[in-house]
Order: structure tokens, then C-alpha cells, then sequence
């Protein structure tokens, strides 16, 4: 099973989870857990960061216990759905790959900075 952890409040984040809950039970995978790591500021804990971290970066947790984050959360996810793989493996291209981590990067540290809810979490994070 693999468990993503994503920002429910995220109007993005959530379509495009919601796009893979929907692509998953179409397709009969029950290989994934969703978890609103914004709803259960607890969840993160799972993965061994705070919430805000949770918040900046996608996390996923794979079968083995292994963490992966932003990129290739993608990447894990879509290896399960046959029409995904290939841009899965184009993604794991070192060149793709290193550009789609600046790409990625770039719009979690804005989108970051864009919800209210993810400051309150660096704050919290930050005074504890």
C-alpha cells in the first residue's frame, strides 16, 4: 500500500488528488491510502516531519516504509496507472528529472507561501 499525504486545503492539491481517487477505484487499485496531512495535523508524524513540512512538500510513503517527496511522489503514484508509467519513467530522465525538481520546487515554496493555513503551521512548527 502506499499512502500519500497531501494538502487538502490546496484547491489544486485536492483536484488532482481527487483526479487520482477517481483514476484508482476506475481502474480497481486499492494500492493507495490518502491522507489530508492539513486536515490531521498528526499524520505527519508518519513520516517523521511537522506539519508545516508536510504542507511545503507532497509525501508518500511506499510499501516498504520508504519517504519520497514532491517529485517523486508522482512518480510512485504514477507507476501504478498503465497510461501514467511512461511519463513516469520520462520524468526519472536525470535531465527531466533535475528540471522537474526546480519546477516543483519553485511552485511548493509559492503555493506555500500563498495559504494562510500553511503559515499558521510554520509558526506552530517553529515555536515548539
Amino acid at each position: 500500500m502506499k499512502t500519500i499525504f497531501y494538502d487538502g486545503k490546496c484547491g489544486l492539491c485536492r483536484r488532482e488528488i481527487e483526479h487520482y481517487r477517481k483514476l484508482a477505484a476506475k481502474q480497481r487499485l486499492d494500492r493507495f491510502e490518502w491522507v489530508d496531512v492539513a486536515a490531521d495535523a498528526s499524520a505527519a508524524s508518519r513520516l517523521g516531519v511537522d506539519q508545516a513540512t508536510a504542507l511545503m512538500h507532497m509525501h508518500a510513503m511506499d510499501d516498504v516504509g520508504k519517504v519520497h517527496r514532491g517529485v517523486d511522489v508522482f512518480r510512485l503514484m504514477w507507476e501504478e496507472f498503465p497510461r501514467w508509467r511512461l511519463l513516469g519513467k520520462f520524468i526519472g530522465l536525470p535531465g527531466v528529472n533535475a528540471l522537474a525538481r526546480l519546477g516543483y520546487e519553485a511552485f511548493a515554496r509559492i503555493r506555500f507561501r500563498m495559504y494562510p493555513h500553511c503559515q499558521i503551521a510554520k509558526r506552530e512548527a517553529s515555536s515548539a
